[in-house]
């Protein structure tokens, strides 16, 4: 277990590094989650604008469960959707021999190369709105 744990911060270490190259693209996925999220909101609030619910939620619900939403999908994001995006390219280019002849757990490898931090600020986020929301 502390194996893995040293390679997941070298690993984070590495994502670091790729994230202070490309600021502008870091800048600009936050931009982007946070701009969906503020239009799911304003999809709610138009939603339940006249009658207050919609199917016995009312809007303080339903805006609690988006935040939410927003704070596990940004987990999701931080840690899975860019790996999960990058195995058909991998698989495309024959590098996935080159993940299972490695002495570390293939499937540990595929799935955690790759983190984006923007998603991380996302999920923060969600967490600091439940709280104030709450």
């Amino acid at each position: 277990m502390k194996r893995y744990l040293r390679i997941y911060i070298a690993i984070l270490k590495i994502n670091f590094v790729y994230l202070l190259t490309y600021r502008a693209n870091f800048i600009n996925n936050i931009i982007s989650a946070l701009g969906w999220g503020a239009f799911q909101i304003i999809w709610i609030v138009l939603l339940t604008g006249k009658r207050g619910t919609f199917f016995g939620w009312t809007q303080d619900d339903m805006i609690l469960l988006t935040f939410g939403y927003f704070m596990v999908l940004g987990i999701f994001h931080f840690l899975f959707s860019r790996n999960f995006d990058a195995f058909s390219r991998v698989i495309d280019r024959g590098e996935f021999d080159a993940i299972l002849l490695k002495p570390l757990n293939s499937q540990f490898h595929a799935t955690m190369r790759i983190v984006s931090y923007a998603n991380l600020i996302r999920a923060a986020v969600g967490l600091i709105l439940i709280i104030f929301w709450m």
